[in-house]
């Protein structure tokens, strides 16, 4: 027996059923059978373990061999990686699939969605010289072998800058990107002046929090820094005549084509605390 689902083939070899014990009408038999997901213009064969939905009359179809990502896309003839991200994140294609489903509808003979994941210690690079961290990315794509098909997904790793480590996910479509500190770090003050702040001198300082916030597409970013102390900077040989810098607020923003910079910083002076905004 066999199924067309659009350009693929799935065709059952054993069928199995699991009956509830209890007298419930709403108890419907869990259908269960082994396939495999075959294409008439190609050998390449992928076997298959299936879920029927008697309520639903949908197939969830779960694969147990992963194809790679870019053999998946010609395989099922879904375009190219490019229809779903950009070119620089084509370092995907060649990774293992570590899970793949399609969900089919009976009735109307047609996919519902297919939902895959990816996890790679493989390094992607995000922004140039900034971000690089090895990914795991779950994807659903809806309505797949309609033109008007949608698609979401988040792509989520680790970034370390320096010695920190900075748990971090962009969101597909919109590919906005965020990174927060894991809980638990502190920042490497060296590191971050190199990769962010380069040619800005920073003081010998420590950082309770870092937050970054990207796009990939436009290749903008922006980081937020919050920094605490009391660094004290004495005016004469007198202990009563001293500045006190008790908080900074540091934030850069990078677009292709400039950086801005924004710091606060508050200063107390006889008790008497005073801000000073430069940019």
């Amino acid at each position: 027996t066999q199924i067309n689902i659009s350009s693929l083939i799935l065709k059952m070899n054993e069928i199995g059923m699991s009956f509830a014990l209890l007298d419930d009408i709403e108890n419907y038999p869990l259908v269960f059978l082994n396939a495999v997901i075959t294409k008439e213009d190609l050998a390449l064969t992928f076997p298959v373990k299936v879920d029927f939905d008697i309520y639903y009359q949908t197939l969830s179809i779960v694969f147990i061999n992963f194809p790679t990502l870019s053999e998946w896309i010609n395989f099922a003839g879904l375009g190219t990686l490019n229809d779903y991200f950009p070119d620089t994140l084509a370092q995907l294609l060649n990774i293992q699939l570590s899970y793949l489903e399609i969900i089919f509808n009976i009735p109307e003979s047609s996919v519902l969605e297919i939902n895959l994941e990816i996890k790679t210690a493989e390094t992607v690079n995000l922004i140039k010289n900034i971000l690089d961290l090895s990914p795991s990315l779950s994807l659903s794509i809806y309505d797949p072998f309609n033109s008007e098909s949608s698609v979401e997904g988040e792509l989520k790793g680790i970034w370390h800058l320096g010695n920190t480590q900075f748990e971090t996910i962009m969101l597909y479509p919109s590919m906005d990107f965020y990174a927060e500190m894991t809980e638990g770090q502190t920042l490497d003050v060296d590191a971050m002046a190199e990769k962010i702040f380069s040619g800005v001198d920073l003081p010998e300082i420590y950082f309770t929090k870092m937050a970054l916030q990207a796009n990939y597409l436009d290749k903008s970013y922006s980081v937020d820094l919050e920094i605490t102390g009391n660094w004290e900077i004495k005016l004469t040989n007198s202990p009563e005549r001293k500045i006190t810098l008790t908080r900074i607020l540091m934030g850069m923003s990078h677009f292709p084509d400039e950086s801005e910079y924004d710091i606060l910083a508050v200063l107390n002076i006889a008790d008497v605390d005073i801000n000073i905004v430069a940019s």
